[in-house]
Formats: C-alpha cells, structure tokens, sequence
C-alpha cells in the first residue's frame, strides 16, 4: 500500500474508533437515566411491612 492509502486506512479507523466510543457514552448515559428515574421515588420496604401489618391488625377487628 502506499503512504496516501495507510494514511487513509488510519484516517477511517480513528473514525470508526470515535463513532464507538460515542455510541458507548450514550449508552452509558441512558442507562444512568434509567438508574435515576428508579431511585427517583425509592421504596421505604419497612415503611410497606407496617402498613400490611396494619392491614392485617384493621381486618381482624
């Protein structure tokens, strides 16, 4: 190959290589989203036992 061919080669390769790197960072970036929107409104699990328990001690009177 000759040197305008190899620079071309390494031209298209960084290219390909920065695309990746992009496709990578959105993807990380909505997985974040999806992570943040879950542990926007975090679950109490105690706070749900209590109320249960009290569904229970409401039912039995």
């Amino acid at each position: 190959m000759n040197t305008r061919t190899m620079r071309s080669l390494r031209v298209s390769v960084q290219r390909l290589n920065i695309a990746k790197f992009y496709q990578e960072e959105i993807a990380r970036a909505e997985k974040e989203v999806q992570n943040r929107e879950k542990d926007a409104f975090p679950i109490n699990r105690e706070f749900i036992k209590d109320l249960k328990a009290l569904k229970v001690l409401n039912e039995g009177k």
